[in-house]
């Protein structure tokens, strides 16, 4: 049996869905009852609390070091995650291999796939150093240019060339005739918390507005203090009183506010300028607990710690 027959029978065993010995193979119904799987990211989240690294809402799976190919565990069984994105958007395995259009493994999005062949995957895999003609498949020697391609284990010699422009050009024409043509995707998106609840299987609540926070207390920017409405709705309300504060360890103030515990310096901000602050809150004087509006400031981290050795040097 030749070599590139043995190849071709362990690419294809590959491609099998593993299985236990009298158990049948994992089915799209399976992976629905277990993963949640978000196509515009490519993640998988845990449904349900599967063990103590595998709770419910969790990003499922694990990166490979070396390959860094997402690895998830279900049913005792280890599968690769873009293959189960195949299985769950389109409910049956993949023919062939599964390929990264854009080159990057942990880039799972189901428009980033394509069930392609063993050849076409490795055609677009991203390869190390280019030529020196910086142009895959074309090099120079002695008396001029040469270019050739590779299919399914087999080196094609596309001939010699005077010039490198004719020798790229019978590359080119050579890629679009014997391989599929790579799609174009969407640059991959800053990865954010899922818009599902695993729970109640509902959008997650809505973040805290102005409006909201503006309807339960009222925020004095001269003393950095807030004090409870009128049928607030607040635990314990008592009009014109401070909502009960926790102190924690790094000295910060929280309190609840619609069941839900906000920083106070945070809440603070919101409620002067109707938005959450896009960085960290610093206290200038580097009081914790001191939240008049004049001593906050929406900065880096990094500002924050500069201001906060600034002071630290003070006190020295």
């Amino acid at each position: 049996m030749a070599a590139a027959e043995i190849r071709q029978i362990v690419a294809e065993r590959k491609r099998e869905p593993r299985t236990i010995e009298g158990r049948d193979p994992l089915t799209a119904e399976r992976l629905k009852e277990v993963l949640h799987y978000d196509p515009s990211t490519g993640v998988f989240y845990n449904r349900y609390t599967r063990h103590s690294l595998a709770k419910v809402g969790m990003q499922a799976g694990t990166i490979e070091k070396r390959a860094r190919y997402s690895i998830i565990a279900i049913d005792g069984l280890n599968y690769s995650a873009h293959r189960l994105a195949w299985l769950y958007t389109h409910g049956k395995w993949p023919a062939g291999n599964i390929d990264h259009i854009n080159g990057e493994p942990s880039d799972n999005r189901i428009e980033n796939l394509r069930d392609c062949s063993q050849s076409d995957n490795a055609f677009n895999r991203h390869r190390g150093p280019i030529t020196p003609s910086e142009r895959r498949g074309v090099r120079f020697i002695s008396n001029g240019w040469e270019a050739s391609i590779k299919k399914n284990d087999r080196s094609i010699n596309l001939g010699r060339f005077c010039t490198f422009e004719e020798a790229a050009a019978a590359r080119q024409g050579a890629e679009r005739c014997l391989f599929e043509a790579i799609p174009e995707v969407s640059p991959k998106p800053t990865l954010s918390l899922p818009s599902f609840n695993f729970v109640t299987k509902k959008p997650p609540k809505a973040l805290l507005t102005a409006e909201a926070l503006r309807a339960v207390v009222s925020y004095d920017p001269e003393t950095g203090k807030f004090r409870r409405l009128p049928r607030s709705g607040l635990a314990g309300n008592v009009a014109g009183q401070e909502p009960y504060m926790a102190v924690l360890k790094d000295g910060h103030l929280r309190f609840k506010v619609h069941s839900a515990s906000y920083l106070a310096h945070r809440l603070a901000w919101l409620y002067m300028t109707g938005e959450w602050p896009q960085g960290t809150i610093d206290h200038v004087n580097r009081d914790p607990q001191d939240n008049r509006w004049t001593n906050l400031r929406d900065v880096s981290r990094g500002e924050n710690n500069r201001n906060r050795r600034r002071w630290t040097l003070k006190v020295a």
